[in-house]
């Protein structure tokens, strides 16, 4: 026979008296401590399976932070050894020495990298927006698209051919350069590049009008270097083409640089399908001081492809330059496309859990549409339920009144929603069926963002 163990902390263990009279079984006073003994055995053996695996690591789970946080046991997923832990923090260890030597390496160069970086934070801050394009005068940061400069050895005024060192394997046909003169004090000037000659020959689309020995062919005249550029009059500069305003009627050019107004002139041109067209003016929209520095602004055409070049009036050092949407005169913002979620422990998108429109988006929002059936084939059919803050109809259908806050239930928080109750009211789901659907957001504005995949769930069968 045994002794009945259980599993409990005594605190007081039985001191046998000389006067206790000897007695058996499982009440009999001997049997006292061996009881209490096992029963505290059994107690250190649940505590130390509680914390630790079959193995004997250490394992923190769930249920041990619950009594003292108060919150939901099931808000926890902890259950890793102690080992796997130290691994974790090893590697941790590993990826921080790797970024403390980089930065190190960086620091020992040059600071350009580390200006760069510093300044692309600040024009985030001081620019951040949809449409946002930038220049540090960094091969990183730039909207210079080729630095490369080739010796012209020969211009004559009257003649439409120039000679230049290796222009066959660096020049491109019909691309714009700025053809500026080191003998004399000319102007530089915009030419284009008509074809290749020869190795050395370059035919260019109009004549040359100064007769020179020593020019250079270039993408610009400004002197670039440790992350920004120094100019004196008349020096240029042709700026890639830039695509961040495809979507925006005007935009604005800022010039952050020394000194006070008028220091620059500004033309640009659209790109159409590859073509480039006229060169205009930009019209100039205000000059203020910033952080210690001066800010020149343009407003120009935008909606499209965008080339600018810049003509420094005096000599100016200029720190960035920075291509935003104008903000009085865009074009609403795309809306975006749900991102429909998959729910832990629940079949594959069911309940219908979406993340929120967000208030990150300046176009505001209008209602949320479900296209679902029972067909997987529901682009071309299917019910059509239309949500928004206030009410729920199906399409073609009668409306009915809000349901259960239709954005957030109990279980759900931000920035998460559930439409589960409010696709349910409007349209019951069958237990046991499956269902194919898709969602998109529409913006007051009346744009609407793209449909998303389409999403399947079966609703299970009722217990």
């Amino acid at each position: 026979m045994y002794l009945k163990e259980e599993s409990k902390w005594v605190d007081n263990i039985y001191r046998i008296e000389r006067s206790d009279p000897l007695l058996g079984g499982e009440f009999g006073i001997n049997n006292v401590q061996a009881k209490q003994l096992a029963s505290r055995t059994q107690y250190l053996l649940w505590w130390f399976l509680s914390f630790h695996d079959a193995s004997g690591k250490h394992c923190l789970k769930g249920s041990d932070l619950n009594v003292n946080s108060r919150i939901p046991e099931d808000r926890f997923s902890f259950g890793d050894t102690t080992e796997n832990v130290h691994e974790d923090i090893g590697a941790v260890r590993q990826r921080y020495e790797y970024m403390r030597n980089a930065l190190q390496e960086m620091l020992a160069g040059s600071s350009a990298p580390v200006q760069a970086l510093y300044r692309a934070m600040v024009i985030a801050w001081g620019y951040g927006n949809s449409g946002l394009d930038f220049c540090l005068f960094t091969p990183e940061f730039t909207f210079v698209q080729d630095e490369g400069r080739y010796q012209v050895y020969k211009t004559v005024a009257g003649d439409d051919s120039i000679d230049v060192t290796m222009a066959e394997e660096s020049l491109v046909d019909g691309e714009d350069y700025i053809l500026s003169f080191i003998d004399n004090a000319a102007p530089p000037r915009l030419v284009t590049v008509g074809s290749t000659l020869e190795i050395d020959r370059v035919l260019l689309a109009t004549e040359v009008d100064v007769t020179s020995v020593n020019a250079l062919l270039s993408k610009s005249t400004w002197t670039i270097e440790d992350g920004q550029a120094t100019t004196i009059a008349n020096d240029m500069l042709l700026t890639r083409e830039v695509t961040a305003l495809s979507d925006y009627a005007y935009g604005l050019l800022d010039i952050v640089h020394d000194g006070g107004a008028d220091a620059f002139s500004v033309q640009y041109r659209s790109i159409a399908d590859g073509v480039a067209q006229e060169w205009k003016t930009a019209d100039p929209f205000g000059e203020f001081d910033q952080n210690g520095n001066h800010v020149s602004r343009w407003r120009f055409e935008a909606n499209g492809t965008v080339q600018f070049l810049i003509t420094a009036n005096s000599a100016r050092t200029v720190y960035m330059m920075a291509v935003t949407p104008d903000p009085d005169a865009r074009e609403p913002e795309f809306v975006r496309t749900p991102n429909i979620l998959s729910s832990a422990g629940e079949p594959d998108n069911y309940p219908l859990l979406l993340e929120r429109y967000g208030a990150l988006y300046k176009d505001p929002f209008a209602s949320l549409e479900i296209a679902i059936d029972t067909d997987s084939n529901i682009a071309d059919g299917g019910t059509v339920l239309i949500l928004t803050n206030d009410s729920v109809s199906v399409e073609g259908g009668a409306s009915i009144s809000r349901v259960n806050n239709i954005y957030v239930d109990a279980e759900v928080t931000e920035p998460v929603i559930s439409v589960k109750n409010a696709v349910n009211a409007a349209y019951p789901l069958e237990d046991g069926t499956t269902y194919y659907w898709r969602a998109r957001y529409n913006a007051q504005s009346g744009k609407s963002s793209i449909w998303t995949p389409i999403h399947q769930f079966t609703v299970p069968e009722e217990l």
